[in-house]
């Protein structure tokens, strides 16, 4: 599943295309949904013994090691997500190539040519 996603925004700058605690919100809750599909699993000694439980005990979001749990791994995300932020910089050396077949559709239609210019724009790359 791909959570982090990079988007072209206004033909000059590279952003998230969602904002980064909203990511690490969406993770986080991932342990809220463990607990739910783990709630209420059979017990697999009923078949054996008598007991009055039939399922394994609830854990609920107030247990100091769900809170614990949450806490850790919203520190982790906040810490790498907080580098990832910097890697969205990665490309703005690259920026200009946005805008460079406008730049060299009007180079293109300005004549007389000049083989220097020319020269000068191949080198250029």
């Amino acid at each position: 599943m791909t959570f982090i996603t990079l988007k072209l925004e206004k033909k000059d700058k590279i952003v998230f295309a969602d904002d980064l605690q909203w990511v690490c919100d969406e993770l986080v809750s991932v342990v809220g949904k463990m607990i739910e599909k783990i709630n209420h699993i059979p017990r697999a000694d009923t078949q054996i013994a008598n007991t009055d439980k039939s399922h394994l005990w609830d854990i609920h979001d107030e247990d100091q090691i769900v809170i614990q749990a949450k806490k850790e791994i919203t520190e982790i995300l906040q810490e790498n997500l907080a580098a990832t932020q910097q890697c969205v910089h990665v490309y703005d050396d690259f920026l200009f190539l946005l805008s460079e077949d406008q730049r060299l559709e009007s180079f293109l239609n300005k004549k007389p040519y000049s083989r220097d210019e020319f020269r000068t724009e191949i080198t250029k790359y």
